[in-house]
């Protein structure tokens, strides 16, 4: 049997050099859903995109070799980015054995992001873990404030991606860095560019305490003034 390894991801995800999936699949149905996408065109692989465990793929961290590389992106690993790993379906011992596997290997950085905060405060996070929450809604706000407020992590960071309205934080200093980003296109909804003040609110909050910002591709800046900052966490692990 072929090792498992992380898979590489070629520039498609800009923060990230490498995706891992030791979970799969989630239960929330976010019409926006890119991997529930994937999925849908290899039901088999991903098992309809219901809950799956694969242990097998725990050991990917100890077979995947870091490279040399200038890149902050290419020492991280987005986690189950084809799941959701703290939805309330998955089995507290399936994300035991991700966490067991990801204090094994302390030279890479696992990236967590997740639409269940409440859940990641339950968690131990290791320091080579760079815990995240998806805001894509004023709603998610008091929830994610409230439950980040009480993790102790090396960085927390909140994806505002689809931005799909304009979004306050009441408590901005919570999180270290912030992901912007647009709603791209699926089969069930056409791309939207966040309006230019919605994006520059955000933006004036991260900046008023000292947050680093992360522009994604699909938030209408233009190429060149896009701003792409990494925590030193990142960089430097």
């Amino acid at each position: 049997m072929t090792a498992r390894k992380f898979n590489r991801t070629k520039g498609r995800i800009e923060w990230a050099g490498y995706s891992w999936n030791p979970v799969t699949g989630c239960l929330t149905g976010c019409p926006y859903c890119y991997a529930r996408e994937i999925a849908a065109r290899f039901p088999v692989m991903f098992h309809n995109f219901q809950p799956w465990f694969y242990p097998e793929r725990l050991a990917a961290p100890r077979n995947t070799r870091r490279r040399a590389s200038d890149n902050p992106a290419d020492r991280n690993v987005f986690t189950c980015s084809m799941a959701d790993l703290f939805g309330p379906w998955v089995p507290a011992e399936w994300i035991d054995a991700v966490m067991d596997a990801v204090r094994s290997a302390p030279e890479w950085n696992f990236i967590f992001l997740s639409k269940f905060p409440q859940r990641m405060a339950a968690v131990e996070w290791p320091d080579n873990a760079l815990i995240g929450a998806t805001v894509d809604t004023q709603a998610r706000v008091k929830t994610t404030e409230d439950a980040f407020a009480a993790i102790p992590a090396r960085v927390k960071f909140i994806s505002i991606e689809p931005m799909l309205e304009p979004i306050r934080f009441d408590r901005p200093e919570v999180f270290d860095w912030y992901i912007l980003g647009g709603r791209r296109l699926t089969a069930k909804l056409p791309a939207f560019v966040p309006p230019a003040e919605w994006r520059e609110n955000l933006f004036r909050q991260a900046r008023g305490v000292g947050a680093l910002v992360f522009q994604k591709e699909n938030l209408g800046v233009p190429e060149a003034e896009r701003i792409r900052e990494f925590p030193e966490a990142l960089k430097n692990a």
